[in-house]
């Protein structure tokens, strides 16, 4: 019992277990991207609400795929995101984005 606690507290913790993509670099390049297009605003509005972001990031992982919910004044969308991470760079990258409405 001794060793699953330990292997939970100090190498599950922080070397296995998946992390929220809320809040990361991937999350807030793709809020920034989101904000300046022009395509996006134009079908979903003028102005429109981040409501959720769904995904998990993986340490062992290169890439990062999440959605990004978004309410609109014409329509409701989803963001479908997929981040790469450049070690050449040392920096993560948007790869795809995809708007997807109703």
């Amino acid at each position: 019992m001794l060793a699953a606690g330990f292997f939970y507290m100090f190498v599950w913790r922080r070397f296995l277990a998946p992390q929220p993509v809320m809040n990361s670099v991937s999350y807030n390049q793709a809020i920034a991207f989101i904000q300046q297009n022009k395509l996006i605003k134009q079908e979903l509005g003028s102005s429109f609400q981040i409501m959720n972001c769904n995904g998990k990031r993986y340490p062992y992982k290169n890439d990062v795929k999440f959605d990004i919910v978004l309410y609109g004044t014409l329509q409701n969308g989803k963001v479908k995101i997929q981040s790469l991470f450049d070690k050449e760079r040392s920096q993560w990258m948007l790869g795809q984005v995809e708007l997807r409405t109703r």
